[in-house]
């Protein structure tokens, strides 16, 4: 029998996957009134806000603050920068780029 937790968090993923899939298509309607670079940074933004909000629920729910994670050292600056730069900034400009009105 599969754990409930799994079970849980699979279909956490198979909805993010989801979503995301839907994500692209959408975007390319709304290129016609925005350029690619400020549609990006609005969907970057929305992302935030809705992870900042999700995290707001679950302290409310929870009344306990979040669990300390390790802080980051000078070695991991150079590859947190590229992974923020590669997946953060350039993907999305040039997927929006790739999708643009024909």
């Amino acid at each position: 029998m599969i754990d409930l937790q799994l079970q849980k968090h699979v279909f956490l993923a198979l909805g993010a996957a989801a979503l995301f899939g839907v994500s692209t298509p959408l975007a390319k309607l709304l290129l016609g009134e925005l350029p690619p670079v400020g549609l990006a940074g609005l969907l970057y933004l929305g992302s935030g806000l809705g992870l900042l909000i999700v995290r707001l629920l679950r302290h409310a729910a929870d009344g306990a603050p979040a669990a300390r994670e390790m802080p980051l050292t000078i070695r991991d600056l150079r590859s947190l920068l590229g992974a923020v730069a590669a997946g953060g900034v350039i993907a999305p400009v040039l997927l929006l780029c790739g999708y643009g009105p024909t």
